[in-house]
């Protein structure tokens, strides 16, 4: 098994109960990483960072889904922020062993990928999420699918990385209390700007939302929050599109009455603040300053 780094990950998988719900993100320097889900000690989704193969493809593939129909669920779940593969068996389409089958592949694909990339550091970040209990995998699942099919591995190398490589790790990240605690003191402070109206932390990756603040009186800040989702995956489309590296700092829609501001996180690119200003009560200048300063000390 090629790196220290692969089998860091798999001695965290192995002990994903102790760390519980959040993410393990793998780094490489090219920014070509990836992201272990955990749910509750067990693995709900592996992303591998470069890779073009899409749950989609998989679904298409395995099950008797069309690709129009799979379109049209995806959209919704883009708008809604829905989990695709929840409602693909809410709706109908498929049912829970045949979907439970497709994510086994795709996340223990997604994994020996992973694995093999070159990676630089691993850490861990605990983080409230929701996913069916009866969708997500052990360790020893992924482990058992990858190594009938793996070319990169083979199971006595996998069995020896989990046995043998130790999780390092400089500090004790912070528990899931104190994360939440730390997005709600974010999102109040959001609060202090001249004419906030609403504000959220949401990851724009999943789809859900982290933490919000805010509306009512007809501003449903949740649908905003989940809905700019889709702003923000537009704009890394293009901007990879159009070979544009460096992070966003901020993204700026300005509407009749208000102005909407967007700030990925520095820490976690996959984060972003979302906070809705009403125009004439509030300044653009201090306001884009003090998100800034917010988005910056938020540590998850």
């Amino acid at each position: 098994m090629s790196g220290d780094v692969a089998g860091t990950v798999l001695s965290a998988l192995a002990a994903a109960g102790e760390l519980g719900t959040g993410e393990l993100v793998a780094e490489h320097g090219s920014g070509q990483g990836g992201r272990i889900f955990l749910h509750e000690g067990q693995v709900a989704w592996v992303v591998a960072g470069g890779d073009r193969q899409r749950l989609t493809d998989v679904l298409e593939r395995r099950t008797s889904i069309s690709a129009d129909v799979l379109r049209d669920v995806y959209a919704t779940c883009q708008r809604d922020g829905r989990n695709l593969a929840e409602a693909i068996i809410e709706l109908g389409h498929a049912d829970k062993h045949a979907v439970r089958a497709v994510l086994l592949e795709h996340n223990a694909k997604q994994l020996n990928r992973l694995l093999h990339a070159s990676m630089t550091s691993l850490r861990f970040q605990p983080m409230r999420r929701r996913y069916a209990s009866d969708l997500v995998f052990t360790v020893d699942e992924l482990v058992s699918f990858i190594a009938p099919e793996a070319t990169l591995f083979t199971i006595d190398e996998v069995a020896a990385a989990l046995s043998e490589s130790p999780m390092s790790t400089s500090t004790s990240p912070p528990t899931g209390e104190q994360s939440m605690s730390n997005i709600k003191a974010s999102l109040e402070e959001l609060m202090t700007l001249d004419g906030a109206i609403a504000a959220a932390l949401v990851d724009w990756e999943s789809g859900l939302t982290l933490g919000t603040i805010g509306g009512g009186s007809g501003f449903d800040i949740e649908l905003a929050a989940s809905g700019n989702t889709s702003v923000v995956r537009a704009k890394m489309t293009v901007m990879k599109a159009l070979n544009i590296g460096g992070p966003i700092e901020d993204i700026l829609i300005t509407l009749k009455d208000q102005y909407h501001l967007i700030r990925p996180l520095s820490s976690n690119a996959s984060l972003f603040v979302y906070v809705a200003i009403d125009k004439n009560r509030g300044n653009l200048g201090l306001a884009r300053h003090k998100v800034r300063q917010i988005e910056s000390a938020l540590s998850l």
